[in-house]
């Protein structure tokens, strides 16, 4: 998992700096418009990706909070949003982080991925396989779909009930 995180961020960190926008693990989220705000942005965002990569969800989110302002129609910045708040348990935050992030990105793979990870966290694996059959329509086998299956396989493994003796 926490290569995914960090080829994850590597490949947000490449999608900001080409599209001068973005980031977050997947499909982009659009900009302001504004210069000045997209570098702003740009910059709030590779802030809050170091500081998850080190496991820093404070300051995190402190950047991602000023970023969601400078641009509140950023899909990347909500995923970002809602992959903090869930690493800090705040599923009900994290939710509504994500749902704003595929409102705005109904195609955001990051999105989709980590909302079915937020899902088997409170305890409702269905609507993980619900994620994970959306990504598999969007990208197939592609690296968000890997990694939710993956969770969701390990998730019903912890969670199998042993066979009744008869």
């Amino acid at each position: 998992m926490k290569r995914a995180i960090v080829v994850s961020l590597l490949c947000a960190s490449a999608c900001v700096f080409a599209a001068g926008g973005g980031g977050g693990g997947g499909s982009g989220g659009g900009g302001s418009g504004n210069d000045r705000n997209t570098a702003e942005v740009t910059e709030l965002l590779k802030q809050a990706e170091n500081d998850i990569l080190h496991g820093e969800w404070v300051p995190a989110q402190d950047a991602l909070e000023k970023a969601r302002k400078l641009a509140p129609d950023n899909a990347d910045v909500w995923n970002w949003l809602g992959y903090v708040n869930r690493k800090q348990g705040r599923l009900e935050a994290a939710f509504k982080a994500y749902d704003r992030a595929l409102a705005l990105n109904p195609k955001h793979l990051g999105a989709y991925e980590y909302r079915g990870e937020a899902w088997l966290m409170a305890d409702q694996p269905q609507r993980a396989a619900n994620d994970l059959a959306t990504l598999q329509k969007l990208c197939g086998n592609c690296e968000q779909y890997q990694e939710l299956e993956e969770a969701l396989r390990d998730y019903r493994a912890a969670h199998a009930q042993p066979a009744a003796s008869q």
